[in-house]
């Protein structure tokens, strides 16, 4: 539970400081399917952002960490914010 806290909050300040208005409360109720105001693209961005976090934490948890695991991990992230653009 602290890790899904944790990796959310994190997508949201990290979403924040590119711009986004998303809040906690808007981000939560679009992964709950209950209708809000936020902005969509926000939003949007927000979910990349935890996508890549949970790419990076898989790869952690299935590989050893070294450099060449944190190396894939930070390359592969931007996979994932790249959509948000």
């Amino acid at each position: 539970m602290f890790i899904y806290v944790f990796v959310r909050k994190e997508a949201l300040l990290s979403s924040q400081i590119e711009g986004t208005q998303a809040t906690m409360e808007g981000f939560l109720e679009y992964e709950n399917d209950i209708k809000n105001n936020e902005n969509p693209d926000d939003i949007e961005e927000v979910v990349n952002y935890v996508k890549a976090m949970n790419y990076g934490i898989d790869l952690q948890k299935k590989y050893e960490n070294n450099f060449d695991t944190n190396q894939k991990a930070h390359m592969n992230s931007y996979r994932f914010l790249k959509n948000s653009f």
